[in-house]
Formats: structure tokens, sequence, C-alpha cells
């Protein structure tokens, strides 16, 4: 690998406005980083079902994954 090694980010903070892959599949716009947690409001860009992720890991790849989710919903 060239340049810095990339690491693997816990409870990382998302840019709001911008889309990321998840590990699982999927594409998720990042609506909100909540400012007094570490978890995110994410959209699904396929089906814009709408929900909190809670303690995401970003990779050095761009794909995030998170610890679970609540307050599913479609928007």
């Amino acid at each position: 690998m060239s340049g810095a090694q990339q690491e693997i980010v816990r409870n990382a903070v998302l840019e709001k406005g911008k889309v990321y892959r998840g590990c699982g599949g999927g594409v998720f716009f990042c609506l909100e980083m909540l400012p007094w947690g570490d978890y995110a409001r994410l959209r699904n860009v396929s089906d814009g079902w709408t929900f909190y992720a809670f303690n995401i890991t970003l990779y050095p790849d761009g794909k995030i994954e998170w610890e679970y989710s609540t307050g599913g919903r479609f928007e």
C-alpha cells in the first residue's frame, strides 16, 4: 500500500450528505451524524428505509457496518 496506511475506525463519525456502501451490501446516504452520541441517521438509497445506526465501523475501503439500528421507517 502506498502512502499512509489506513486503519479501521470504530465509532466512526460519518460525513453528512455522503454515500457509503455497507459491508453486507446496500448503499446508504448519511442524513446526519447525531452530536450527542456515536450514531447516525442513514437512508438506504434503494428503498428509502431510514434508521439510526449505532456504533458504526468504517473500514479502509470506505465500507461501513454498525452494531445495531433502531427507529426504522420508510421516508
